[in-house]
């Protein structure tokens, strides 16, 4: 977030209350440097600050990684996303699409997600038909939350599933027929929790 919020999530005072919290915890890890700085889609509470948290950084950030253009109409996703083009400033831009990889040594990082589409071709022990596929879609939307990033990590056996703010609807789409990711060893719950996200037919085909 940009600062404080009220009831109805309106910033009502500028602060890096956000950005300090993740610096903090750059420190403490002893990070040297970060090689992708994610933002998952241009909302206020994953992108509003992203400029002040860059420019505070300790470290240096080698690359930031987006889904592209906003793709929201709304006056604050708009300024949203003018404020992080700018904190762009020389570094790298890598602008993902569903199946592509970040190169991050170790560790294989998917985008299962993104710019509202998602991943076609299965993961290791993905691809299995879903059989939890069943019941009424669920409405589409609209916006950035369906742009979201999702991404899928996996570092020998263990994989762990974040898909940030994609709704029902993209979950859906996602996962059915076939279950293309497989299980996970960690599920980071989507969307804050709200019943916006985590279908059924997502959390348990995870596992």
């Amino acid at each position: 977030w940009p600062g404080l919020q009220d009831e109805k999530f309106r910033t009502v005072q500028i602060s890096d209350r956000d950005a300090d919290r993740i610096i903090r915890a750059v420190r403490k890890a002893g990070v040297k440097q970060i090689d992708y700085f994610v933002v998952t889609h241009h909302d206020q509470d994953h992108g509003g600050n992203v400029a002040r948290t860059a420019a505070k950084m300790p470290v240096p950030i080698r690359a930031f990684v987006d889904h592209g253009d906003v793709m929201s109409q709304s006056g604050e996703a708009q300024e949203v996303y003018a404020s992080y083009r700018k904190a762009l400033g020389d570094a790298r831009r890598l602008i993902v699409k569903a199946g592509d990889r970040i190169p991050l040594a170790g560790v294989d990082v998917v985008v299962v997600a993104s710019a509202g589409a998602v991943l076609k071709s299965p993961l290791s022990g993905g691809g299995a038909a879903n059989p939890l596929c069943s019941g009424e879609p669920a409405r589409p939307s609209r916006g950035e939350t369906p742009a979201s990033i999702g991404l899928a990590f996996t570092f020998g056996r263990f994989r762990t599933i974040d898909l940030s703010d994609l709704p029902k609807a993209m979950e859906r789409e996602l996962m059915c027929p076939n279950n293309p990711v497989g299980t996970a060893g960690l599920f980071l719950v989507s969307h804050h929790a709200f019943n916006m996200s985590n279908l059924p037919l997502l959390v348990h085909a995870l596992q």
